[in-house]
């Protein structure tokens, strides 16, 4: 296995050529060079969601994320930038009972910890002990593992999607940072592309939701902090029962929508969601027109974009039919060769 000084020895080599570019304002100028890591943030909804049955688990969609860390590793080294991954719930994550029952607990790799390059190398390539980045991943996936079996054998409070994309997701899981070296006489900045794939059904419930007169705009009934089966069904009602035929003008028209988030790190990310479980099939037939899932996804797209998300910067897939299907999402998604 060649060193990690090697490695960043060629990547500098390399630099002139690199496709990875921004070219500054003043034509004269240098061009800058900016090379990417990957900061993978995978965010799960443990609500009443994970008793559903899907053909691929969360867990398995989780191990394969995983499983794709270590090419994504290799390729940023050669900027001699270290990847990140970060597993949260949207829930409280983990509970103070999962953590005491489970001493010990991994969800993060954070290559960080290692300021010396062959203490690196070794824990990527050579270690055999079991104490090096294989035996790491699997105690990630044997704690996620144990994660959803104490989540379904206890009562866990609903995710509250809407305050977790607006308060909870900032710089503890998104890097907004760049560095700026120079390599030979030129510019090279080194950032991360911020990627969060979001496991959820699409539903944005929680026990609060139907309650609090502060989850509904005051001035327009139709702006809602959440997207629960009720709000879908009043959607779907009031648009069969219109003279619009067309329920992308309905949805605009009559100022449809979730409250738009304001939140930087949101908007400075790429966002997968995955698994939007659509409640009105049954026994794989649509039980009812607009379905669940493409309401979901009107409101979802909306939602995102008024956030500031350009539009080629998320994606939203139904529940995965088999486990190359949801490979495929997250391999394209990551950007794995």
């Amino acid at each position: 296995m060649i060193r990690i000084s090697y490695i960043i020895l060629s990547a500098l080599l390399f630099i002139s050529s690199c496709t990875k570019k921004q070219e500054v304002d003043n034509p004269q100028a240098k061009k800058v060079v900016t090379s990417y890591g990957n900061n993978i943030v995978v965010l799960t909804d443990l609500s009443n969601r994970i008793d559903s049955k899907k053909s691929v688990h969360d867990t398995t969609i989780l191990g394969i994320v995983v499983k794709n860390m270590k090419g994504l590793i290799q390729n940023s080294l050669q900027y001699n930038i270290k990847d990140r991954l970060k597993i949260r719930s949207i829930n409280v994550f983990p509970t103070d009972q999962f953590r005491e029952s489970h001493k010990e607990v991994y969800f993060d790799i954070n290559l960080d910890q290692f300021t010396n390059e062959l203490a690196l190398s070794n824990y990527l390539f050579h270690d055999k002990s079991g104490d090096n980045y294989d035996g790491h991943i699997t105690k990630i996936q044997k704690s996620v593992n144990q994660l959803y079996e104490y989540t379904q054998a206890n009562n866990i409070v609903g995710a509250d999607m809407y305050e977790f994309l607006k308060d909870d997701l900032q710089s503890n899981l998104i890097d907004l940072k760049s560095d700026t070296i120079s390599a030979f006489g030129a510019p090279f900045v080194k950032a991360y592309k911020n990627k969060v794939i979001i496991l959820t059904d699409g539903y944005i419930e929680a026990g609060r939701y139907g309650d609090d007169p502060g989850m509904v705009s005051k001035n327009n009934p139709n702006e809602l902090k959440y997207l629960s089966g009720s709000v879908i069904k009043r959607f779907r009602l009031t648009y069969n029962n219109s003279d619009y035929t067309n329920v992308q003008e309905f949805y605009k028209a009559e100022k449809w929508g979730i409250t738009p988030v304001s939140n930087q790190y949101l908007s400075k990310s790429e966002i997968l969601i995955m698994e939007i479980d659509d409640r009105s099939i049954v026994k794989g037939m649509s039980t009812v027109s607009p379905s669940d899932g493409e309401i979901i996804k009107l409101f979802w797209s909306d939602w995102l974009t008024k956030s500031g998300i350009p539009q080629g910067n998320f994606k939203i897939y139904d529940t995965a039919k088999s486990q190359q299907e949801a490979e495929h999402r997250i391999k394209e998604f990551l950007e794995v060769k």
